[in-house]
């Protein structure tokens, strides 16, 4: 199965780091469930907006320093310090809650393969109940 136009539209105008990241994502979700559920969408573009955000900051942080100087001389912290630490806990966030890491897709399949306490579970259904499909 092939990325729908929708999806490829949420990285055509963006860096070729954002895009392959995002498609890697999206590759994945389709190797996962077959396709790439239209409620996803919204969560894509949040993964890929932070990620840019993420991305610019470190971009500052490599340039600048972590330490900047303002105009009388005085040291303090680069304010992207901290939106790249926030924006890397937010992607991190969004892709456990939709089973996107390897440690959050390992404990789904765990929780898939417990046996009979779990044997009524679906990670499928699971993920989708989170996510009000």
């Amino acid at each position: 199965m092939d990325i729908t136009d929708k999806f490829k539209d949420l990285v055509r105008d963006v860096e070729p780091e954002v895009r392959e990241y995002m498609l890697s994502v999206m590759h994945g979700l389709i190797d996962d469930y077959g396709a790439i559920d239209e409620s996803f969408y919204v969560s894509l573009k949040f993964i890929r907006d932070y990620y840019i955000i993420y991305n610019n900051a470190m971009k500052d942080l490599q340039e600048h320093g972590l330490l900047r100087i303002d105009n009388q001389g005085r040291t303090f912290k680069n304010q992207n310090f901290t939106i790249a630490k926030d924006a890397q806990r937010i992607i991190s966030d969004l892709l456990k809650t939709f089973a996107l890491t390897p440690m959050t897709k390992s404990k789904m399949k765990n929780l898939d393969a417990r046996g009979d306490k779990a044997a009524n579970f679906s990670t499928d259904e699971y993920i989708r109940d989170l996510i009000g499909a």
